[in-house]
């Protein structure tokens, strides 16, 4: 479940529970926050031995829609041609002249380039090392390895060890020169093509270096050595090669549901803390939304004894959509939103976490924004997407106006004017001080995604600035459009060619860039901007509808490139041009800013220059949507 989904079905449980009493009738209780933890530090090798069952695991679960089951490239994003290549991870050339250290450093940051994400938050380091491995073994076989064995047994085993630990009856003799093929803190240091060289050239100098055998065994039998080799150290060495070799030992599949559709069945989980130190209340209340296909979402509510819960008699259907929440120091923490097809015998485990106020464990990966400079204006959809680094939920004890908890905060240029929000229950806006307020905490290694439209005033130039909150690690990317606009955007956003955005093409701007908290992410316009535009609709207007296709193109295509939230996304998009949603949303949101501009400016919070401004802008914007909600 992709990160943008899990949000906008958490806002529709969070205003489920208020209409039920619970949080929204009850007073705000200010939790005691704990002292932030610092997320751990990679070690720059395997501290412990990577696990290939686990590998193999992760593997099937998180990167088949790319590479395709067997690790070939062919996945169905490669086949569907919305990724133009994926890694063929079958032959040898694809892994053999990296060394284990810069495949995980790929796995772990990502490669902008070839679209593939990053893991870093997403997997723990021996889970990404496990997968490292894994995925650099692929095209190894069982067959192969164990003709490996029989050569090393037969050529090495007298100074190496038969376990290759450097402890062969002969190694006594060199003086400890011989290499411990275990010790991971070197093995990973060593590419497959350094490891054949060495087999076939020799290592050292006669009498106590390493022979050369390229005259004693062939190409492949030295490529089976190295293959051997390569497994002496891991764990479960046995499932290496088992996504093309299905024989193999895989990871034992959990068992699934056999009750049938219509039937009713106790659903049970196991409520965890994933916070250092972090406890579970002896009775802590949970409850269960199953979402039908038709009608009203059913609720059932339960107490966790000792982190243990049950629901009994709730409906099945393999169609049915079921989450599992908990309020926790007064947060809602939810499950992924689980298919009835996908529950595994019965079972959906929630997590919860301790908090965290420290804002330095939030970083932003990626922010796209894209302009259209139209006769009234900018018009600008902006997506963000931040990681937490700690293993605590980061929010705030700070409440909004009407009482919710401030989380992230976005600041947008001065002047912008923000027509409404796709999710007004998460997101509130400080008018004064152009000031986005998220209310969603950002849970750890959470891909959190924050998606924004505003207007400013423009006529023949402007300067953006805004300052960012938080440190940027990662993609900077800005679209602009038409092309008759200059854009200057420095070192943060130098030009990198056009993008297609839907139907319309933008000039594109952009780098991997860091930021501190402070820094500001500027760029100046000049030029005339034309008629108004859309972002990949028909419309004429841009809006929170259009930003489903922004992210899909611009942050999914090329920094996340998470399969479920495509899909979701093309679908949502879909639905939504379908039945024509997006123009009297923004009318509506249209008219109640201009009311809440004039209330401000009778109640003297507005001088007249800036609310005549403020208000001419959003009365032009208000008719070109009102003109396009007639045609």
């Amino acid at each position: 479940m992709t990160a943008g989904y899990r949000h906008s079905l958490w806002l529709l449980l969070l205003l489920l529970l208020a209409a039920c009493g619970g949080l929204g009738g009850e007073p705000q209780i200010v939790a005691t926050v704990p002292q932030p933890t610092a997320a751990p530090t990679d070690v720059g090798y395997p501290s412990i031995p990577p696990d290939m069952a686990q590998g193999a695991a992760i593997f099937a679960a998180r990167c088949t829609d790319c590479h395709g089951e067997a690790g070939a490239g062919d996945g169905p994003l490669v086949q569907s041609g919305q990724i133009s290549d994926a890694s063929n991870l079958t032959i040898p050339e694809t892994a053999s002249s990296q060394r284990p250290t810069e495949w995980f450093g790929t796995i772990t940051d990502g490669n902008i380039a070839a679209m593939m994400p990053p893991w870093g938050n997403a997997l723990t380091e021996s889970e990404r090392w496990s997968v490292a491995y894994y995925t650099y073994t692929l095209h190894y076989t069982q067959a192969q390895i164990e003709e490996g064995r029989a050569i090393f047994q037969e050529n090495c085993a007298r100074c190496h060890g038969e376990t290759g630990t450097g402890d062969g009856p002969d190694a006594a003799d060199l003086d400890g020169a011989v290499s411990n093929l275990t010790d991971l803190s070197k093995m990973a240091l060593l590419s497959d093509t350094a490891m054949y060289n060495g087999v076939s050239e020799g290592v050292g100098h006669p009498p106590d270096g390493m022979p050369a055998f390229a005259d004693d065994l062939s190409e492949e039998q030295r490529q089976a050595v190295v293959a051997f080799i390569r497994t002496l150290p891991l764990v479960n060495a046995g499932s290496i090669g088992a996504a093309q070799n299905p024989a193999v030992m895989q990871p034992e599949a959990a068992p699934e549901m056999t009750v049938e559709a219509g039937e009713a069945f106790t659903l049970s989980g196991q409520l965890t803390n994933g916070s250092a130190g972090g406890t579970i209340p002896a009775e802590q209340p949970v409850t269960l939304f199953v979402f039908p296909t038709e009608g009203d979402p059913q609720q059932f509510e339960t107490v966790a004894q000792d982190g243990t819960y049950h629901f009994a008699d709730v409906p099945f259907d393999p169609d049915y959509i079921y989450a599992v929440t908990s309020a926790y120091r007064d947060r809602i923490f939810a499950t992924d939103f689980v298919a009835g097809a996908d529950i595994q015998d019965g079972v959906i485990d929630l997590t919860i976490y301790e908090l965290t106020e420290d804002p330095s464990v939030i970083s932003i990966n990626a922010v796209v924004t894209q302009v259209n400079v139209s006769q009234s204006g900018l018009e600008i959809a902006q997506v963000w997407q931040l990681t937490n680094e700690s293993d605590r939920a980061y929010t705030t004890s700070q409440l909004t106006p009407d009482g919710r908890h401030i989380g992230l905060l976005i600041s947008l240029p001065p002047g912008a004017i923000v027509p409404g929000f796709n999710e007004p229950g998460r997101y509130a806006y400080l008018a004064e001080q152009y000031t986005v307020i998220d209310t969603a905490p950002v849970l750890p290694g959470d891909g959190h995604l924050v998606q924004l439209v505003y207007l400013i005033d423009y006529e023949d130039g402007a300067i953006i600035e805004q300052p960012l909150n938080y440190r940027l690690d990662g993609e900077a990317r800005l679209l602009v459009r038409p092309p008759t606009i200059q854009v200057d955007g420095g070192d943060l956003f130098p030009p990198i060619g056009d993008a297609t955005v839907g139907q319309n093409i933008y000039s594109s701007y952009g780098s991997t860039s860091t930021l501190n908290a402070g820094d500001i992410l500027g760029f100046t316009l000049t030029g005339r901007g034309g008629s108004s535009t859309v972002v990949g609709g028909d419309t004429g207007v841009v809006s929170e509808s259009s930003l489903p296709l922004i992210i899909l193109l611009v942050v999914i295509g090329e920094v996340l490139l998470v399969g479920g939230l495509i899909f979701w996304f093309a679908r949502r998009r879909a639905r939504m041009r379908d039945t024509s949603e997006a123009s009297p949303a923004l009318i509506d949101a249209l008219v109640k800013q201009i009311s809440e501009l004039d209330s401000d400016f009778e109640a003297g919070k507005l001088d007249q220059t800036t609310y005549q401004r403020q208000r001419a802008t959003l009365k032009a914007r208000l008719a070109e949507v009102m003109d396009h909600a007639a045609d």
